[in-house]
């Protein structure tokens, strides 16, 4: 019978060095196989070294490479934080859930009552802006929350046994190899046999390795999440990004830890400025549910936008409440915060929105529902009535201009937004004039808040009308020669120093929270005008608020 000797030293270099020759010389170190055996060991070497080197490449990838997915991806999912709800009573609760796009959604997590507080424990859900809603008897509620960041970097991968097979199967070979080359004394044999045991090793690990699930890498919106979320073209788009994107360091931080990250950011982004007072909001809402308590929220959190934040923080806590125990509570929601004036107008003016979003943006209704601070002592009603009643302006307002289906949104029916101060009786005039600077166009600032100033001229309520232009222009980073020129507008000096003043005041308290940007505002003014007297009030009005926040963050 014939037979072949297969030299491996030739067969590696590409030669099978093939060698006639009868039986089997047992004392040798050549291995006696067929030529049709030698065929297949070369196949093998030369078809399995290139496999196991695109295994190892692929299962390193699946095992632990980053990809970045798009924002909303439905494959990446977190399991939010405990959510905890008052609910009076003993009775039963049905939970339902809905994502922002209205799709109700199964409520599959765990529900656990003690103490009249239901604590919520929601499955893992895709990234977005989700309802809770709830129902106990004749008891229900609501609130929203966010889960996670809409982009994120994931590591993902599918565990296969059919290429950790071959991958095994490859390191057997290249360990026979090594055995042999070590047999017969040949280096180059047991210099490729090292080779190949280690790339079939990466190959089986990164093989077994391999995960199906995918998993979140923490990102802060300062790097990708910010600017992906500013690249769309649509607001509420942009606004429900950013949303999530601070709400999640809230979750995984702080409250703080997200609010000063917000803060950062707008120095380095300043396009950002335009989303920072809905964004703190959101924020606010986050410290709300994850401490569960008005006064630790307030305390525990920082304001980087116009006092969003703390606005945010009474709009969660009413959402924990019936719409009667809501409306009886009003007087009182905010009582724990008496010791800090400027806490305590801004819960009540938080209540303002609570009252807005709870009406269903019906301005006349929830204007009504403030007017429950009428109980209050006789010094407190008239500035607290105010917050709330400009809660519930602002919010119309904000409505109402966020994009073609806002005036869809709110009641009452109007053509344009300006036009709805009209139809608001008396008592409630300078609250509804006070938001008529949100209309403003925030592509031309200084122009649009020009044609405001002069429409403000025929309002019954010119004082206020300018007080709102002037928060407009403090929120577009409008400047101080322009600003000087805006209240300039007004026939009454009075009401041109207010309009000045509210723009100082403004800018050092929620812009660039300093007691020195007062004097630095004031000398950029200075420049065209005599302003030093009102320069003089708004200083002390600032410092009295930093007596009350203390402003340690600005230049």
């Amino acid at each position: 019978m014939r037979s072949t000797i297969l030299d491996f030293n030739a067969l590696i270099s590409g030669n099978s060095g093939l060698q006639d020759t009868v039986g089997i010389d047992a004392m040798s170190t050549s291995l006696h196989v067929s030529r049709k055996t030698a065929r297949t060991w070369r196949m093998l070497i030369v078809v399995l070294l290139p496999l196991a080197l695109l295994t190892a490449n692929g299962t390193r990838v699946l095992a632990g490479g980053e990809e970045t997915i798009p924002r909303n991806g439905e494959t990446v999912s977190k399991t939010p934080p405990l959510i905890q709800v008052r609910v009076p009573g003993t009775g039963e609760i049905e939970v339902t859930l809905e994502n922002d796009k209205g799709a109700i959604i199964p409520f599959t997590g765990d529900i656990e009552r003690a103490n009249g507080t239901v604590a919520l424990k929601p499955p893992a859900l895709v990234y977005g802006t989700y309802i809770v809603r709830w129902v106990s008897g004749a008891d229900s509620g609501w609130f929203s929350f966010s889960v996670g960041e809409p982009t994120a970097v994931v590591t993902s991968g599918t565990f296969n046994p059919y290429i950790v097979a071959v991958t095994g199967a490859f390191l057997l070979l290249s360990l026979a190899i090594g055995l042999i080359g070590g047999v017969k004394k040949s280096k180059k044999m047991y210099l490729v046999s090292i080779f190949a045991i280690a790339v079939s090793l990466v190959g089986l690990v990164g093989a077994v390795g391999a995960k199906s699930e995918y998993q979140l890498k923490k990102l802060t919106p300062s790097t990708l999440g910010v600017q992906e979320c500013l690249k769309s073209s649509n607001r509420l788009d942009v606004e429900r990004c950013l949303v999530g994107a601070y709400v999640s360091v809230a979750y995984e931080s702080t409250p703080a830890e997200a609010s000063t990250t917000l803060e950062k950011d707008m120095l380095a982004n300043p396009m950002l400025r335009y989303y920072c007072h809905h964004t703190s909001h959101a924020i606010g809402r986050a410290s709300y549910a994850i401490y569960g308590s008005i006064e630790k929220a307030f305390t525990l959190g920082v304001e980087v936008c116009d006092f969003g934040y703390y606005h945010g923080i009474v709009e969660e806590a009413s959402g924990y409440q019936t719409d009667e125990f809501f409306q009886e509570s009003i007087p009182t929601l905010c009582v724990d915060l008496t010791t800090n004036n400027l806490f305590y107008m801004q819960c009540i003016h938080g209540i303002g929105h609570a009252v807005a979003q709870r009406t269903n943006n019906d301005m006349v209704r929830g204007l009504t529902m403030c007017e429950r601070l009428d109980s209050l002592p006789i010094e407190e009603q008239k500035s607290a009535l105010n917050a709330c009643g400009t809660g519930v302006t602002m919010e119309w307002f904000s409505v109402a201009t966020s994009g073609a289906d806002g005036l869809n949104s709110v009641r009452p029916t109007v053509s344009k937004p300006r036009d709805v101060c009209a139809q608001i009786g008396e008592r409630w005039g300078g609250e509804c004039y006070e938001y008529i600077g949100n209309t403003v166009d925030s592509s031309k600032p200084y122009e649009s808040l020009t044609e405001i100033a002069s429409w403000c001229l025929d309002a019954p309520y010119v004082n206020s009308c300018y007080i709102g232009i002037a928060r407009a222009a403090t929120g577009l980073g409008v400047s101080s020669k322009d600003i000087l020129q805006i209240c300039q507008i007004a026939d009454d000096v009075a009401v041109r120093n207010e309009c000045l003043e509210k723009y100082i005041v403004g800018k050092a308290t929620t812009i660039d929270f300093s007691v020195e940007s007062v004097d630095r505002t004031c000398a950029e003014m200075g420049k065209y005008a005599d302003v030093r007297a009102l320069c003089v009030q708004a200083r002390t009005k600032v410092e009295e608020i930093d007596k009350d926040v203390k402003l340690t963050r600005g230049p």
